[in-house]
């Protein structure tokens, strides 16, 4: 693996990870189009995760930094940790969901699915719930959305920001709700799989790569949380649903030409 490769997979970790159009999809395109199997650098896909994680945090510190030192006044704490729970319904079927990286006609379908939601997340008349007035089960339908995101194609951002909008939340907070929300789902998510990648080893003529794809997809990443911003109070996301939809109907075409 080049140091080229990393940095380009860092990118477009970063930006798609926060924009809505699927960094999973993304990543098992690249990995399709490059010939490399996912599977063989472990490691790299949970430090590119890591340095996404690190922009949500730097990005939104101030918050963060406020959770911690309030924790049992902050009502956005129980909501967040409601959120949080149909992902441990996800890990039983995390095996099954690892099959689907390897189908670009999976992926390509999934898309078009992420491509509608964010043209129905534009029609939406935004709300007024913010961290005071949303209820839990709002919380819990939030976190469904973000598990169902864990097959490939299918945007977190632009599932649990949509999920949001159509529970009332302001569009403000509901962009604040959903990177604050992707801290423990990263962090949870790749703790095992750092284990597993360290297991294997690490090959420490590939650092300068991992420092750098780190960097990258930490840069991007902040960039990105800046765009989404930025995009939600616009209500534009139909934009990224027309960038979804083309490539789903790229990806499934192609597929079903190379059979």
């Amino acid at each position: 693996m080049s140091i080229l490769f990393a940095v380009i997979l860092g990118i477009i970790q970063g930006l798609t990870e926060f924009l809505p159009v699927s960094s999973s999809g993304h990543l098992a395109m690249a990995q399709i189009l490059f010939g490399v199997n996912g599977g063989q650098d472990m490691l790299l896909d949970v430090l590119l995760h890591l340095g996404t994680l690190v922009s949500v945090v730097i990005y939104y510190r101030k918050d963060v930094l406020d959770i911690l030192s309030h924790l049992t006044k902050r009502r956005i704490v129980p909501l967040v940790i409601i959120a949080t729970l149909p992902l441990f319904a996800a890990v039983f079927v995390s095996d099954y969901t690892k099959l689907l990286y390897n189908s670009s006609l999976f992926i390509g379908c999934a898309w078009i699915v992420t491509g509608i939601v964010l043209f129905l997340s534009d029609k939406v008349i935004a709300g007024r719930k913010d961290e005071e007035s949303a209820k839990w089960y709002d919380a819990l339908i939030v976190g469904i959305a973000q598990a169902i995101a864990i097959l490939p194609g299918i945007s977190r951002s632009g599932s649990t920001i949509t999920a949001s909008l159509f529970r009332g939340f302001r569009r403000d907070f509901a962009v604040k709700f959903s990177f604050l929300l992707s801290i423990p789902a990263i962090l949870g998510a790749n703790i095992l799989e750092l284990k597993n990648a360290l297991e294997l080893g690490i090959d420490t003529s590939l650092l300068p790569a991992y420092v750098l794809g780190i960097i990258a997809a930490a840069v991007s990443g902040w960039l990105a949380i800046r765009a989404v911003n930025w995009i939600a109070s616009k209500a534009r996301f139909k934009y990224f649903g027309i960038y979804c939809a083309i490539l789903g109907i790229i990806a499934v075409t192609a597929n079903l030409i190379m059979r």
